[in-house]
C-alpha cells in the first residue's frame, strides 16, 4: 500500500455554486497518513441540497481542516458537514467563514469521536445565522 499524506481538494467559484442533489465530497484515511484538506471559496452563494461534505478517520492518521469561505452559505434538506474519528487519529476542524448569512434548513454540522481520537472543532464566523 502506498503511503504519504493525501492531497487537498480546493474548489474556487467566482459566482454561485449550487450542488447537484445527493452529491458527496469526502476526505478520509484508513492508515497512518493524514487525510487531505477540503476547501470551498466563493465570492457568491454556495448551496448544498441533500448533500454531504465528510472528513473521517478510521486509524492513526489525522484529518486536516474542512473550510468554507463565502458570502452566503445554505444547507438544505438533510445536507451535512461532518468530521469524525472512530480510532486514535484526530478528526478535522470545520471552519465556516460566511460574510453575510449562514442558513441551515433541516441540516447538520457535526464533529464527533467514538474512540480515543479527538473530535474536531466547529468554528462559525458569520454575519447572521
Amino acid at each position: 500500500m502506498e503511503q504519504g499524506d493525501r492531497g487537498m481538494l480546493a474548489l474556487v467559484v467566482l459566482g454561485i455554486l449550487l450542488s447537484p442533489t445527493n452529491s458527496r465530497i469526502e476526505s478520509d484515511t484508513k492508515g497512518s497518513d493524514s487525510a487531505g484538506n477540503i476547501t470551498f471559496t466563493s465570492s457568491g452563494l454556495v448551496t448544498l441540497n441533500q448533500s454531504q461534505i465528510l472528513s473521517s478517520i478510521s486509524s492513526t492518521g489525522t484529518a486536516r481542516n474542512t473550510s468554507i469561505n463565502t458570502s452566503e452559505f445554505t444547507l438544505l434538506n438533510g445536507s451535512s458537514i461532518n468530521s469524525s474519528t472512530s480510532a486514535s487519529g484526530d478528526a478535522s476542524g470545520i471552519n465556516l467563514n460566511v460574510a453575510n448569512t449562514l442558513n441551515l434548513y433541516n441540516s447538520m454540522l457535526s464533529a464527533s469521536t467514538s474512540s480515543s481520537g479527538k473530535g474536531g472543532e466547529i468554528t462559525l464566523n458569520t454575519g447572521r445565522l
